[in-house]
């Protein structure tokens, strides 16, 4: 009896564990999250390229400046892109010079390009921003700003001396030309060429920053030395502050008071007058035909050329 029994539980005991379902027995693992089947990422040419910000800068009234912006898909389906600069439109000086973008960026069509284009017509600052629209769950839409700043290039500056196709000319010469204006104010510096050919790119004398000058002043390469010596005058002994304050007073007479010290206003073989500047240029070769042009900058990108000239030494 008592082995029947037992056998009888064993079995009982079995069919019951035969009926457990799976689930009870075990749990089934988390499933794996799921990716998002669109993602929009953007880049631009201007650094750093993934910011959405695109800063032009500094471009001349009358000129423009095109930056490049890369639209990608990084997920595993198709990126609709339904509107680009159509609710947040870009309004002059700002536009989509091209658009590259299909409707439809797939797997196998990754990325597409449009090019934004900054063309000032004055010297403001300016600022935009523009949306691309698309089927990305959580980056729609997407907003990219855009900024940049108009500036009027100096005036032209006109030769004056030597004249063109002179003969004659001094090893040392002079070469005088009328100063350049700014309508925005900007001081201005000047650079002078003088070549053996008439593309100015050969057996060249170069010169630059040659007296910065705006509509008030004349900047002198010996005023930022006098700040540095008024530096030490306040660090320096008593007996150093003397000499120091010597060397100021000199310094001062040289590029204030007696602007031809030294070769010119700035020390340098430069004169300025009321509406021209002169620069001595030595070191000319004999019987040699030379070719000279000045250039005009403002400092802020806005640059202007004179017409190019000759001259034979003598």
């Amino acid at each position: 009896m008592n082995n029947i029994t037992m056998k009888s539980l064993i079995f009982i005991l079995l069919l019951c564990l035969s009926h457990i379902p799976e689930s009870a027995a075990q749990l089934p693992p988390p499933p794996p999250p799921t990716p998002q089947e669109q993602e929009i990422s953007i880049t631009d040419s201007v650094e750093p390229i993934d910011d959405e910000i695109i800063d032009f800068g500094q471009v001349e009234t009358g000129m423009f400046s095109d930056q490049v912006i890369t639209i990608w898909n990084l997920g595993p389906q198709d990126l609709n892109l339904f509107h680009i600069a159509v609710r947040d439109p870009l309004s002059p000086p700002f536009s989509i010079a091209t658009n590259n973008c299909p409707g439809i960026l797939s797997s196998q069509v990754r990325s597409c390009t449009l090019t934004v284009r900054f063309e000032p017509t004055s010297a403001d600052v300016f600022s935009d921003s523009f949306d691309i629209e698309s089927n990305d769950t959580d980056e729609n839409p997407k907003s990219i700003f855009v900024s940049g700043t108009g500036n009027n290039p100096p005036s032209t500056p006109q030769l004056i001396y030597p004249g063109n196709e002179a003969t004659g000319i001094s090893l040392s010469s002079d070469f005088t030309w009328e100063k350049a204006t700014d309508l925005d104010g900007d001081p201005i510096s000047y650079s002078l060429s003088i070549c053996r050919d008439p593309d100015l790119t050969s057996f060249c004398i170069s010169q630059t920053n040659i007296a910065v000058v705006n509509k008030e002043k004349v900047y002198y390469a010996g005023f930022s030395a006098g700040f540095m010596f008024i530096g030490f005058l306040f660090t320096g002994n008593l007996r150093d502050r003397k000499k120091i304050l010597c060397l100021i007073i000199l310094l001062i007479t040289c590029t204030v008071i007696i602007p031809s010290c030294g070769g010119g206003g700035d020390g340098s073989g430069t004169s300025i007058g009321g509406t021209t500047i002169t620069r001595t240029v030595s070191g000319l070769e004999p019987g040699t035909i030379y070719f000279w042009q000045v250039t005009a900058n403002d400092g802020r990108g806005g640059l202007s050329q004179s017409e190019i000239r000759s001259f034979v030494t003598q």
